[in-house]
């Protein structure tokens, strides 16, 4: 959608193809159901979704279902659509998001690591100084 967007091209409807025939009758068809919708209001586009066993359904671009046919029913929606020429957030800013945030987790790991390195070089010195030293809280034993 992003690359529509920077060409100025924006498609009006949104066409999905699914075999959810390998979900038989489990939660999954419903997620795939579930998931258009969200795709529908992140893209502000309508969908038509049609599929051999699953969610065969028309999805408005505020994500509401308009007319669905039941889980395994056969047969065929018409569908008119309306048009929406807004353009949504998640369209505008792409993938910047979740890199931002992909970006920001691999820097704190980073700066945790970091610490616990250090904490080992400590822990290092100091038994470098102190062979005597047996016990993790640094006190001396005794060996006579």
């Amino acid at each position: 959608m992003k690359q529509f967007f920077l060409d100025g091209e924006s498609p009006d409807v949104i066409a999905t193809v699914t075999n959810d025939g390998w979900f038989d009758d489990t939660s999954v068809i419903d997620h795939h159901l579930r998931c258009a919708q969200m795709v529908a209001i992140a893209c502000r586009r309508p969908i038509l979704s049609a599929a051999n066993n699953g969610p065969t359904a028309w999805i408005d671009s505020r994500g509401q279902i308009i007319e669905r046919l039941a889980t395994g029913e056969s047969g065929f929606l018409i569908a008119t659509p309306k048009r929406d020429r807004r353009i949504s957030l998640a369209v505008r800013m792409s993938d910047w998001p979740a890199a931002a945030t992909v970006i920001f987790c691999v820097a704190l790991a980073m700066c945790v690591r970091r610490r616990s390195l250090d904490e080992c070089v400590e822990a290092l010195a100091r038994e470098k100084r102190n062979p005597d030293c047996d016990s993790e809280d640094g006190a001396e034993t005794d060996v006579s």
